[in-house]
């Protein structure tokens, strides 16, 4: 290599003299990088100048050379989570249409259906529509179609008197630790009113029905015996994930040993 002029440069010693098969020069606190003096703090391994920013695998760009920054939501990258529409695992639900499951011992027609327990979905709305949501049940001990038919809310009574159900023959402190849940799954952000139906006929000789729903930490009870006009209803968010759980299980402010749900219809707020 040529000898040129002479430059001080970090308290390095340097001209057009490569310093490949030279010992570093470079004064205490300084180590050389490339054919420059670089101070041994803001040294990286693998390039010719430090990198300052997030990370020191780039110079300069502050970022892994594997991972660019997303740039918006047709980038798909980390940053600001953006998700290309093509790619999204979530097809759009249109304002005021719904999608309807029917739990229990009949299935009902043009409804998602689980008689126990299980998964079902992607699943169409009741306009008709495809969607990407699905419904999973668990934890349902048995099933019946024993419920009315007849309800204040145009449900099909296949769908009004049929239901899952958890609980304990031998009482309610039996029944009291057994959980059943339907978890919604691929769900759009947005808001959603969501609506829980049972109904099953008779009181259990005086120990009701009455069961417990909770959802995001709010828990509503629903007394079920021979119910025909009151359902429970939530404004929901689902997580980032897409989902919305719903917990089933016997109140504790009553004495009944069982529990149920028949009817879970969640639809897209305006």
């Amino acid at each position: 290599m040529l000898l040129g002029p002479l430059l001080l440069l970090g308290g390095c010693v340097l001209g057009y003299v490569g310093l490949d098969d030279l010992e570093c020069p470079c004064a205490e606190g300084w180590v050389c990088q490339g054919e420059v003096c670089v101070r041994e703090d803001d040294a990286v391994d693998g390039g010719p100048v430090a990198d300052a920013s997030l990370d020191a695998a780039e110079p300069d760009l502050g970022r892994d050379a594997g991972t660019s920054a997303d740039l918006g939501p047709d980038d798909l990258g980390p940053e600001d989570l953006g998700v290309d529409a093509s790619t999204s695992p979530f097809r759009a639900i249109a304002p005021g249409d719904s999608v309807v499951l029917d739990l229990g011992g009949a299935a009902t027609t043009n409804w998602a259906y689980i008689m126990q327990n299980g998964m079902v979905g992607p699943l169409f709305s009741t306009q008709g529509e495809a969607t990407s949501v699905t419904f999973t049940a668990t934890g349902f001990v048995g099933e019946n179609n024993d419920g009315a038919s007849a309800n204040d809310f145009d449900y099909p009574a296949t769908a009004a008197r049929d239901t899952s159900w958890t609980g304990s023959f031998d009482g309610h402190a039996a029944a009291l630790p057994l959980v059943a849940n339907v978890a919604i799954g691929g769900l759009p952000p947005g808001s959603y009113t969501l609506h829980l139906y049972a109904s099953r006929s008779g009181d259990d000789s005086g120990n009701f029905r009455l069961t417990r729903y909770t959802v995001a930490g709010v828990a509503q009870d629903l007394e079920v015996s021979d119910n025909t006009s009151t359902r429970i209803e939530y404004v929901v968010a689902p997580d980032a994930d897409g989902s919305v759980s719903i917990d089933v299980q016997v109140s504790p402010e009553g004495t009944s040993r069982f529990a149920y749900l028949g009817v879970v219809e969640i639809t897209r707020d305006p």
